[in-house]
């Protein structure tokens, strides 16, 4: 229709430029013949033919302007044929434009139905806010979640019902953010419910543009996460007394493990002087023999007895008798490699063990424990030590026979004197064996008893 108009604007203008040339060309002719009528009439003094010249001249104009006024109508005539036209084909299109609007309108009015329902009925709690950060629309979700009055929201500030954590500056913040184009996603928001309780909303907010892409609002839209929160809170409390009663557990575990350890220490050790007893004496005895048949390594044994010890108990009392046991434990112990095992055998006897010991060397072992004994500080008397010592050998087999070895050993000793050491290898002569039990001294019956393990 522009170009229609465009055209026809300019046609009439090219034919007013040749119209206007034409009348200027014509009135010069009229004015140039009537003047050389009026000057012919005034030179040759003829007034009728100066009137014929002027009648002639008008007449010649009025027919020029006819024709002028009728080629004017024509085209005026054709002007508004183009622009009825053109205006036919405006208001086509304008109808036609407005039936699209009139259907486009209606499809919107469609979709905004449809997102008010959709928003309104969305199983989740949202609401929208403006630039200022007020309440302009939310849904049922947000009304059954806080229980809140619609009258009470409607164009209030959203920090008053709606935080993050406990500071509605915060929240101010956040919408501000929004506004200049930010997403927060998953943030924890607080909203304030009739009755002054709060409920934890996990949210999204994100802003709402305009067609022009400015931000016109925003939404936060999320889910209720209070009952969460609350069995996350009871779980971690559950969590804290488990690890308390974990913590208790173990404590008490510990205790058992020490009570148990103190209880085996315990069991295995002799109250007065602390060293192995009886028991443990056992255990090491027959693994150090078994070691010893297995890979041929020398395994000794000292059997070590105080001397006259009944005597010193009779003399001077049993707490004085108690007083040299321990003494004489701690001499032993003094004098014992690491490798070595000590046992209080019972009364008055002592019972070491000696790995990778062999003949000569559980000689001088016995020999430096002898000195060590006899020249320690005693209050009322010297107290000695006799030692029996044994060697295994690879016919034994069992860990008694090395016991009993040593155990002649000692009475050896005790027979020939006390405090001295005395080798099971070198009583070469069996029969002297027997005769040491046939012959063993009764003047102290005491001294004496069942050794066996």
């Amino acid at each position: 229709m522009s170009e229609s108009l465009r055209k026809v604007t300019k046609s009439q203008a090219n034919e007013q430029r040749a119209l206007s040339s034409f009348l200027a060309v014509v009135c010069c002719s009229l004015l140039g013949f009537s003047l050389v009528g009026v000057a012919f009439v005034a030179i040759h003094d003829r007034p009728g033919t100066t009137a014929i010249f002027l009648m002639a001249a008008a007449m010649a104009a009025a027919v020029i302007a006819c024709g002028v006024s009728l080629r004017s109508l024509r085209l005026s005539e054709k002007k508004s044929e183009v622009l009825n036209q053109a205006l036919q084909d405006s208001s086509n299109n304008v109808d036609r434009l407005s039936v699209e609007a009139d259907e486009t309108n209606q499809i919107m009015q469609e979709v905004s139905a449809h997102f008010d329902e959709l928003f309104r009925k969305i199983p989740a709690p949202c609401f929208c806010f403006d630039v200022e950060g007020r309440f302009k629309e939310w849904n049922k979700s947000f009304e059954d979640l806080t229980l809140l009055e619609p009258a009470k929201l409607i164009n209030q500030c959203v920090s008053h019902f709606v935080t993050v954590g406990s500071d509605p500056a915060r929240m101010d913040a956040l919408i501000a953010a929004v506004f200049k184009g930010e997403t927060f996603e998953s943030i924890e928001l607080l909203a304030v419910c009739s009755g002054g309780q709060t409920k934890a909303i996990l949210c999204n907010a994100f802003p709402l543009r305009g067609y022009a892409g400015q931000v016109t609002a925003a939404i936060c839209a999320g889910i209720d996460i209070t009952e969460r929160i609350r069995l996350e809170q009871r779980m971690l409390n559950h969590m804290e007394m488990l690890g308390a009663a974990q913590l208790q557990l173990e404590e008490q575990h510990l205790e058992l493990v020490a009570a148990n350890e103190k209880l085996e220490m315990l069991a295995m050790s002799d109250s007065l002087t602390g060293l192995k007893n009886h028991r443990a004496l056992q255990e090491r005895l027959t693994s150090d023999f078994k070691r010893s048949l297995r890979y041929s390594s020398p395994v000794s044994v000292l059997l070590i007895d105080v001397d006259r010890f009944k005597k010193y108990n009779d003399s001077y009392g049993h707490l004085a008798g108690d007083d040299v046991l321990r003494e004489v434990s701690k001499v032993l112990l003094r004098c014992m490699r690491d490798t070595d095992f000590i046992a209080r055998y019972g009364g008055e006897e002592f019972v070491a063990v000696l790995p990778h010991t062999d003949y000569l060397g559980s000689l001088e072992a016995a020999e430096r424990l002898r000195a060590a004994v006899e020249a320690a500080s005693w209050e009322l008397i010297r107290v000695t030590v006799s030692i029996g010592v044994a060697t295994v050998k690879p016919t034994m087999t069992q860990a008694t026979d090395l016991i009993a070895l040593a155990d002649n050993a000692l009475y050896h000793c005790k027979l020939h004197g006390r405090n001295q050491v005395c080798h099971a290898q070198d009583l070469a002569d069996p029969s002297a064996t027997a005769s040491l039990e046939h012959h063993r001294p009764s003047a102290d019956p005491d001294e004496r008893r069942s050794i066996s393990i």
